[in-house]
């Protein structure tokens, strides 16, 4: 009986300790597009990605060039052109117009792209010192400020400042 008692005594024991435990969990939140926008690399990053940019603009501009050119070519000889002639220039100017099009929207693609291949590293660094961060003190779960649609921030501890230390971040 006495063994049966004890079993029971720390049964509740082990039970009230889980469900304080339970209750006392911490939760955070960062701001990881603050941390971003501030850590050192963030500028080579963006001079990367305006490179990118600027060179698929070039491309596109040349397209647009080239287009104008027989756009205008094609205006100023219409009265001169069989109309067999005209409506083979015509589908020369409609296909320039479509791969200009598609263009874009590729371009568009690439770009997102690019910024997600070099994001990935910086937003790696970002995750790893969330982690840690949490393990040091004992955080639950972590969240990211920038996708939640409501939260309490007495409820929840700003992590942000941690993690921006344990990056080096001023």
């Amino acid at each position: 009986m006495r063994k049966l008692i004890k079993t029971l005594v720390a049964f509740c024991g082990v039970f009230m300790l889980s469900a304080v435990g339970a209750s006392a969990q911490k939760f955070g939140y960062v701001d990881a597009q603050q941390i971003l926008m501030q850590m050192p690399d963030v500028d080579s990053l963006q001079s990367k990605l305006q490179s990118f940019f600027t060179d698929l603009n070039n491309q596109l501009e040349t397209m647009q060039v080239e287009y104008n050119k027989k756009l205008e070519e094609y205006q100023k000889s219409t009265t001169t052109l069989s109309d067999a002639v005209k409506r083979d220039r015509e589908r020369e100017l409609q296909g320039l117009l479509q791969r200009i099009q598609e263009f874009q929207q590729q371009a568009q693609l690439d770009i997102q792209a690019k910024e997600q291949e070099l994001t990935k590293p910086l937003m790696d660094r970002i995750s790893e010192a969330i982690t840690k961060v949490s393990k040091s003190n004992n955080i639950a779960a972590v969240f990211n400020v920038n996708v939640l649609e409501y939260f309490d921030p007495a409820v929840l501890i700003d992590l942000t400042p941690l993690v921006k230390t344990e990056l080096n971040i001023k």
